[in-house]
């Protein structure tokens, strides 16, 4: 039993490095000015108190012991957001209604509709980051996601194939890849702001926070993460 389940890990070990290996050839040659016209996004859970991002976040520490634990508190309140970056700016941030699943069609009448289609008629370039147009032409716009069940559903992948230029199918991208994809980075440096003494004590005032602290995100900080995150991490 442990041997065929030893052998069913190493297979798919496998072809996650495979598809990794083939998408990195895929974009290996792109231009930094191509790579400015990718929009990365997710959607990601921030708690009243602070959670560690498995994605992210790292310890270094010699030994066990210097590592410090991450408690976990049962049944936080918590906001679930979405946003997406390129390199020029940000999305607006929306937040996911509390108790809301994330379905296909919430996905598709509240984030791609409302947030990133209305994207392609931003024009000025002078604007507030989180209101700035965000490519160099809407023609030249490519939509990044990752394979979450809403954003992989078949309702989804037709409405994006009529409504946004340049857009890769699912299966373009590798699974299980949180590492190519930027805006994780940028959960975490938001996390400075957000949980700043004095710490949020309302989902209310979390909520404030999360905008106070999307809207004054450094515009060379969204450069950086989106040239070496990506131009570096594409190309293994």
């Amino acid at each position: 039993m442990e041997a065929a389940e030893t052998a069913k890990e190493t297979s798919a070990h496998r072809q996650a490095l495979a598809a990794r290996l083939k998408f990195a050839k895929q974009y290996k040659d792109l231009t930094t000015e191509e790579w400015d016209d990718f929009l990365f996004s997710d959607e990601y859970p921030k708690y009243l108190f602070q959670q560690p991002n498995p994605n992210s976040d790292i310890v270094w520490g010699s030994q066990e012991s210097q590592v410090p634990p991450a408690y976990q508190v049962k049944k936080r309140s918590k906001w679930i957001i979405w946003g997406g970056m390129t390199s020029r700016g940000l999305t607006g941030l929306h937040f996911i209604p509390q108790g809301q699943t994330l379905t296909a069609e919430y996905y598709i009448n509240n984030i791609l509709e409302k947030e990133v289609k209305l994207l392609l008629h931003r024009k000025n370039v002078n604007e507030a980051i989180d209101k700035r147009k965000l490519f160099s032409s809407n023609r030249h716009m490519t939509f990044v996601k990752d394979g979450a069940p809403a954003h992989a559903a078949k309702a989804t992948q037709a409405w994006c194939k009529r409504n946004l230029p340049n857009f890769r199918e699912k299966t373009s991208r590798p699974p299980n890849s949180p590492d190519i994809n930027p805006v994780e980075n940028l959960w975490s440096i938001m996390d400075e702001f957000v949980y700043k003494d004095p710490t949020p004590k309302t989902v209310k005032d979390l909520k404030r926070r999360l905008k106070q602290a999307w809207k004054n995100i450094p515009l060379f900080t969204l450069h950086d993460l989106s040239h070496t995150s990506c131009c570096n991490g594409y190309r293994m």
